[in-house]
């Protein structure tokens, strides 16, 4: 058949129909996926800007208020509840200092937290001040969000509470930052168990308090490589060290309240051998005179041996461990309530040193997308994920604080 026969063939206009209709229903199957892509996509942003959570916080220490603060900022909250056991009076009175470093000061600085309308004193980029009166900046700055919050102070978490949460269609955060009461664990059904890890360090701790001091932030003193000299003692403290044994120093605190903080790596040295076994608690108290009266602020008092006496401090050097749950999320699927711990309720340090703080907001910085994720969940699965990922994000901040992370914070 030639090239002339072909165009005249009877066939071709019914080719060219076809070819029309394809067309058109290619074009037609096209614009209903899309618009159902279209109607999904926007059902789906719908349904998760209309997804909001109660969350329930237990504890008003720094960390209990500044995940109130990442809740209220995070537009997924239907209504945020705060319990705490004890009163404000009590909450702001609290005396100790805690210093936030530099990646605290700045996760705050993001949550509006300004730092000049707090009592307090930089040190470098760190920040210095009183437990208490930080927590009383924090619940002022928490009465200024507008949201529906409720704040139960002298009043413990029971079963009622639990009850009148799983009334609510709405999913319900729990999050707990209080370790000081241990009815939550029991109501909640939640395993109290703790995992225990060495730091690689001895330490040991002194708490000086003079009531004729003021009350006023101060800065830290940190001082590293400290040799001590023992050899007025009988002993070991006699025989040359082969391995020379340094310590690290910070005294820190209010005027007031001093606490004195030494530790020291972890080594066969005979020193650190005799002074974890000696039984002499004077030699410790001696120690952090002599510390205390060599490194203090010119214009802090000498301590003398007649104030030692009245010194609470560690009779020998102790293992610095960080004690922290290795199972730190829980889902109720029945109640439909999601329950993480957070700050000393997820882990806790055996050296007074002001590192709890530090230590549970650096935990925090993911709070928010938690929480994102949490109201998003549509599934069981998708909440199980969720939880892993906190999980595993938990443990990785305990894990690289044993690696080392004490001296970062601490002895910096």
């Amino acid at each position: 058949m030639d090239k002339s026969s072909i165009e005249c063939s009877p066939m071709t206009p019914f080719l060219i129909v076809s070819n029309e209709i394809c067309y058109q229903l290619t074009l037609v199957t096209v614009v209903v996926a899309l618009a159902f892509m279209a109607s999904k996509c926007s059902y789906n942003v719908l349904r998760q800007w209309r997804t909001k959570l109660t969350i329930l916080v237990l504890g008003c220490d720094p960390i209990g208020l500044t995940t109130v603060l990442i809740a209220a900022k995070s537009c997924k909250t239907s209504k945020i509840i705060l319990l705490e056991e004890k009163s404000r009076k009590f909450l702001v009175a609290q005396p100790q200092q805690v210093a936030l470093d530099a990646r605290s000061v700045q996760f705050l600085k993001r949550l509006d937290v300004d730092f000049d309308n707090i009592e307090g004193c930089w040190q470098d980029e760190r920040f210095c001040t009183p437990l208490g009166v930080l927590q009383e900046y924090l619940f002022s700055l928490i009465e200024r969000q507008n949201v529906n919050m409720e704040v139960r102070l002298h009043t413990k978490l029971s079963k009622s509470i639990i009850d009148s949460l799983c009334l609510s269609k709405q999913r319900t955060l729990i999050v707990v930052c209080d370790s000081s009461s241990a009815n939550w664990s029991t109501l909640l059904s939640i395993n109290d168990e703790f995992v225990q890890e060495s730091c690689k360090l001895y330490g040991a701790v002194a708490k000086l308090e003079r009531m004729d001091q003021q009350q006023i932030p101060t800065p830290e003193i940190t001082v590293n490589r400290l040799n001590l000299d023992l050899s007025a003692y009988d002993g070991e403290f006699c025989i040359p060290d082969s391995s020379r044994l340094t310590f690290h120093l910070k005294i820190f605190g209010t005027l007031r309240h001093r606490i004195i903080a030494l530790v020291c790596p972890k080594s066969d040295s005979n020193l650190l051998r005799q002074l974890r076994m000696t039984a002499n608690p004077w030699i410790m108290r001696n120690i952090f005179q002599e510390s205390y009266n060599a490194y203090r602020l010119k214009t802090e008092p000498r301590l003398t041996d007649a104030a030692t006496r009245n010194v609470k401090c560690s009779h020998r050097l102790f293992e610095v461990k960080l004690s922290y749950r290795r199972e730190n999320v829980l889902f109720i699927e029945e109640d439909n309530i999601v329950i993480t711990m957070e700050g000393h309720a997820a882990r806790s340090l055996n050296l007074n040193s002001g590192l709890g703080v530090n230590l549970g907001i650096r935990a925090l910085e993911n709070m928010n997308n938690f929480i994102t994720n949490v109201s998003h969940s549509d599934s069981s699965a998708a909440i199980l994920e969720t939880l892993i990922r906190k999980n595993k994000s938990a443990i990785k901040t305990s894990e690289d604080f044993i690696r080392g992370g004490i001296h970062t914070v601490m002895y910096c």
